[in-house]
């Protein structure tokens, strides 16, 4: 009689809660199962798993370091937010961001319902695209398992876009909407640009419906503030009146508006023929062009939906030019996970979408046409002229490897114009073959013969092989991301 009772109450549990029990149990899984969990393989080099990562790591030690009270600067590297959150939960020893990212993810969830309900879907609906988008890849499922900053970030981004949904719909909460859009910057700063966008949409619209109050710009105000100065007093204490060392490292490598066209190509479409590996976001993820093609259908639509768009048009455009952003560590190391949050936003307007098509919209038929036709888009590479800058230089020479190349900030080469700081202005990486090293301007293009700069560059041979410099071409064919890709194989050599 008791399992006949269970298998009844089980029946009785609504898709919002059969959702939350499948995100709980996936979410334990990868947790406990990913080889990098913290003691899942008990070998001298690796039993700390993640921890031995440089950014969960740094992100261990701050949360370790708030827990004993323990202000210096020294063990606090990234913003405060995510490591108080952690902070409480020492008991768990290696565990501490388990039950934080646990309640990230539900948080999520379920501001994710919230919000799609004020833009017109249906609670199975919401489930379904939550569902599909955030768990049908595991590599990108397994970025809520990993301890990142951008769990919380996401959260609140999330439960911000949902409060401001129901501000459009006139149930208005701005103490609430100041302080989640400055709770974001407190886990991620470049994610403020969401906050920004949200709060000037929702101003215009009150503007436009005559509806904005300064009683309602008060209060977001101190939301702001009820955030913002605490945080303020706290970084004081830590680093004094002077910016922390994260917040130096992230001006200098900031953002480029140079050659956007091969950046997007590069991270969306096919990066092989330029970094020799990696994977463009669309091909792994195809469905995300019904999710930017809806996002043109958005604006049209207005509300909820238009919202939605602008803020995944500005912070997509914003992450698409973040010099450290590329294709190769898009994947490798894991930096997909910047882009979390979006997926269910980008599923939300590909459902739209979808269901305008089968509308016979003439809209969403000419945006998704438009959409297919950019992804169609070549750029790849070809032997630049003698005098013609270049996109990318090969420097023939001993074996490199990633460490001494790639992930080596003081490495700076020279060229016709001056100084090529790798990270920040180019970067270098081992050619396949192990004969020397590409470098690839971020910045700038390259100009001329390239050379090692004193004191920073890498050992050469007493007579290099004349070097390598490669133009990009761009043409129009069959899509690169669809198979059998035909985009990705090596350039010629001459």
């Amino acid at each position: 009689m008791k399992a006949i009772l269970n298998q009844k109450a089980f029946g009785r549990l609504s898709p919002v809660a059969w959702g939350a029990t499948a995100l709980v149990l996936l979410y334990a899984g990868f947790y406990l199962g990913d080889p990098a969990t913290p003691g899942n393989r008990f070998d001298a080099c690796c039993i700390k798993g993640w921890i031995g990562w440089t950014d969960q790591g740094l992100y261990y030690a701050s949360a370790a370091a708030f827990a004993t009270g323990n202000l210096e600067s020294s063990q606090h590297w990234y913003p405060l937010g995510y490591a108080l959150l952690a902070a409480p939960f020492g008991f768990l020893r290696s565990h501490r961001f388990f039950l934080v990212d646990l309640a990230c993810l539900m948080i999520t969830y379920r501001a994710f319902l919230a919000f799609a309900r004020r833009a017109g879907l249906s609670a199975i609906a919401a489930v379904v695209i939550f569902l599909l988008t955030i768990c049908l890849d595991p590599r990108l499922f397994k970025q809520w398992a990993i301890p990142w900053n951008t769990s919380p970030a996401a959260a609140a981004i999330w439960t911000l876009l949902a409060v401001g949904a129901a501000h459009l719909q006139g149930r208005r909460r701005p103490f609430l909407l100041g302080v989640l859009a400055c709770a974001i910057p407190a886990f991620r700063p470049t994610d403020a640009i969401i906050g920004a966008v949200c709060l000037s949409w929702l101003a215009a619209a009150d503007l436009r419906s005559s509806r904005l109050r300064w009683r309602d710009v008060m209060l977001v105000t101190a939301g702001v503030g009820t955030v913002a100065l605490p945080y303020a007093a706290l970084h004081l204490a830590i680093y004094g009146p002077r910016m922390s060392s994260y917040m130096l490292n992230s001006r200098s490598v900031g953002f480029t508006l140079h050659d956007p066209v091969w950046r997007a190509f590069v991270l969306l479409i096919e990066p092989r023929r330029w970094f020799f590996a990696g994977q463009g976001l669309i091909e792994r993820v195809p469905w995300l062009l019904l999710g930017f093609a809806g996002t043109f259908t958005a604006w049209r639509r207005g509300g909820a939906p238009a919202l939605l768009a602008a803020c995944l048009t500005a912070y997509c455009l914003l992450m698409l030019s973040y010099v450290d952003l590329l294709p190769t560590g898009l994947w490798r190391y894991f930096n997909i996970h910047y882009f979390k949050w979006t997926l269910p936003g980008f599923g939300l307007l590909a459902w739209l979408l979808v269901r305008d098509l089968r509308g016979h919209s003439r809209l969403a038929w000419g945006a998704l046409a438009i959409v297919l036709m950019l992804s169609c888009v070549r750029v790849i590479p070809r032997p630049a002229a003698p005098n013609e800058a270049a996109v990318a230089v090969d420097i023939p020479g001993p074996p490199e490897t990633e460490k001494d190349t790639t992930m080596t900030p003081s490495l700076a080469a020279v060229d016709a114009v001056g100084l090529l700081q790798n990270v920040t202005v180019m970067r270098a990486f081992p050619l396949p073959g192990g004969d020397g090293v590409r470098l690839i301007g971020l910045r700038r293009d390259l100009q001329g013969d390239v050379r090692w700069a004193e004191g920073h560059g890498l050992p050469m041979p007493a007579n290099p092989l004349p070097q390598q410099r490669w133009a990009e071409k761009i043409s129009f064919g069959y899509p690169c991301w669809l198979p059998p890709h035909p985009c990705k194989k090596e350039p010629r050599r001459e």
